[in-house]
């Protein structure tokens, strides 16, 4: 017989459903995945009509127990620009504590960071 790995999934509540953020603005939140294995955080933008650059996402991990956070991104990737339309991106996060950042380079732009999967164990059988 095979071994099977079987992932127990627990959803954590949005720490930002949804909004407005005009040129230059920023939004951070905060993802505390202590009691996880793995973390699918879905992150997303819907841009208006005048949007010509991407936006990029950086996610920023604390060493010390969330007093401070490094100064380099450990992860970062972009969306867009596609005017007039919703775009997403899943990125998986290992067990620690970071905060999200996003920057609008549009006038218009709605960024969301929705409700996300937590992988808080692996049962196994035979």
């Amino acid at each position: 017989m095979a071994n099977h790995a079987i992932p127990v999934v627990t959803w954590v509540a949005s720490p930002y459903a949804g909004g407005f953020l005009s040129l230059a603005q920023s939004k951070t939140v905060a993802y505390n995945l202590t009691i996880a294995w793995e973390g699918q955080v879905l992150c997303g933008i819907v841009a208006g009509t005048s949007i010509s650059a991407s936006q990029e996402f950086k996610f920023y991990r604390s060493t010390d127990g969330g007093n401070s956070y490094e100064s380099e991104p450990c992860a970062a990737f972009s969306l867009g620009p596609t005017p007039s339309s919703a775009e997403t991106k899943t990125i998986s996060l290992s067990t620690g504590l970071y905060i999200a950042e996003v920057v609008a380079s549009a006038n218009s732009l709605t960024v969301f960071f929705p409700t996300y999967m937590v992988i808080t164990a692996v049962n196994g059988n035979v």
